[in-house]
């Protein structure tokens, strides 16, 4: 039987009438709240049974999220497969890749050379040019003075 609150303080105003406050009190003192009771078979059974269906609820979760996770692995695994054939299939454009490029700059170094060529050619030439036009005008003038 289990005894609630309102019953308790029943009983402790029945034995205050009777016996006096101090015998309730007293009685008060020997009898545990009802809410400090020890725990039974049942209480705790049913304690492990809710507590066991959480875990079978979480490890439920837990398997699909690992399922989850082989699917993505599964489709990593693919999209690495495919990652690896187009390196492939550029590795082998790369080789012919690699020769149109150094032939195109081949041609660029040599046309920068030989921009670079005559430029420098047209400049010496006009350099010699002006320092001999330069000498003509000084020995005329100093040749014309004396």
């Amino acid at each position: 039987m289990v005894v609630e609150e309102p019953d308790r303080s029943a009983l402790l105003r029945a034995v205050a009438q009777t016996l006096g406050q101090e015998a309730a009190d007293t009685l008060s003192e020997l009898l545990p709240p009802s809410g400090d009771r020890p725990a039974t078979k049942r209480d705790i059974d049913g304690v492990l049974t809710a507590m066991n269906a959480r875990f079978e609820g979480t490890n439920a979760q837990f398997d699909a999220m690992n399922a989850q996770f082989k699917t993505m692995d599964m489709r990593f695994d693919t999209m690495n497969e495919q990652f690896t054939a187009l390196g492939a299939q550029v590795g082998g454009y790369g080789i012919s890749l690699d020769d149109k490029l150094d032939n195109v700059v081949d041609r660029v170094t040599a046309s920068f050379a030989r921009r670079i060529s005559d430029a420098v050619t047209t400049q010496t030439r006009t350099l010699v040019f002006s320092q001999l036009g330069a000498l003509v005008v000084i020995a005329a003038l100093a040749f014309g003075l004396r």
